[in-house]
């Protein structure tokens, strides 16, 4: 099975600088299975983010094969844990969000917006002319349950089509409520 794994340092007065935070899930120390199903799957964390009650919010996806080929599958994974490390079971499917709107999705980039929502960038796989093509994705969560906002994009997800092949790895909200999306779009000849 495949795991998510982070640690946590501490900043409180009884520690030295870069002891891990024992006060923080299992002795500083946080891992569980995600709920990788896909065979062979790969799992990538990509992306910590802190909410405004304190939540952490760890993105990632779980892959397997190769996407260009149009062999293969992969589906993005959120987990939410509280201040103290621990899955609030509440979000998702306990503590799980799973994001598989194309068979394959992936996360790069993530942020949080004013009202608590969580936003998260990447690719999707659209099959456009009959060939695999890669595009840049926003998925927008309900920070509460985990589940996709439908009056965002077409169901949750708002895909872009730049040019052939398009990698988004970078994603920026502001006051206004703007969503800024960089990332790559490649030529192909």
């Amino acid at each position: 099975w495949v795991i998510f794994a982070m640690i946590a340092y501490s900043q409180r007065a009884s520690a030295m600088p870069g002891d891990l935070d024992l006060g923080f899930a299992s002795a500083g120390k946080f891992s569980a299975d995600i709920g990788c199903t896909l065979s062979a799957a790969v799992l990538m964390p990509v992306k910590m983010v802190r909410d405004a009650q304190g939540s952490l919010y760890l993105v990632g996806f779980c892959a397997t094969g190769n996407a260009d080929s149009g062999q293969g599958t992969s589906e993005v994974k959120v987990v939410k844990l509280d201040a103290n490390g621990d899955r609030i079971t509440s979000f998702g499917s306990g503590g799980i969000a799973t994001i598989n709107t194309s068979n394959y999705d992936t996360a790069n980039a993530a942020a949080i917006d004013s009202s608590g929502d969580l936003y998260i960038a990447g690719n999707s796989e659209l099959f456009i002319n009959a060939q695999p093509t890669p595009v840049f994705a926003v998925w927008k969560l309900d920070s509460s349950s985990g589940s996709l906002i439908t009056s965002f994009g077409s169901g949750g997800v708002k895909t872009i089509n730049v040019t052939a092949d398009n990698y988004a790895y970078a994603l920026l909200l502001d006051g206004s409520g703007n969503i800024y999306v960089a990332g790559e779009s490649v030529v192909l000849d």
